[in-house]
């Protein structure tokens, strides 16, 4: 996923939250969770890339 894709994304699971909380149905909960998963998926792709890259600079790669 591209920064674009990734906020695109973001905006899209606020969207989601936000019409959990005015209509507090099941299937707008659910569709905000797995909106969420993907984000935080993303995020622990990214978070281990850098790590990775972090790893290979100590190791003088």
């Amino acid at each position: 996923m591209n920064s674009k894709q990734f906020f695109e994304a973001v905006v899209k699971l606020r969207e989601l939250q936000k019409r959990y909380f005015k209509s507090r149905l099941s299937m707008d909960l659910s569709a905000s969770k797995r909106q969420e998963k993907i984000i935080d998926d993303e995020i622990a792709r990214v978070d281990t890339v850098l790590s990775n890259k972090n790893k290979q600079g100590e190791l003088g790669l």
